[in-house]
């Protein structure tokens, strides 16, 4: 298993620890930014591969992040 970065943006730029993805994800910081990672079977992949993962963040509200696989 390979896991991708990719950064979180939060628009309200408050705390975003809470931010939650069935595949893993880690908090932000209080100005909004974080690390949020998947984990992806190198196998299905080849470097360039474009992904969107979408994650929950706190009161309901969710992001959907683009991320090339690297």
């Amino acid at each position: 298993m390979t896991n991708a970065w990719v950064i979180i943006t939060s628009p309200r730029g408050d705390d975003r620890s809470d931010i939650t993805d069935s595949s893993g994800a880690y908090g932000v910081d209080k100005l909004g930014i974080g690390l949020f990672y998947v984990k992806a079977d190198p196998d299905s992949f080849t470097t360039g591969d474009e992904q969107v993962k979408t994650v929950t963040l706190s009161l309901g509200e969710t992001k959907t992040v683009n991320f090339i696989f690297p």
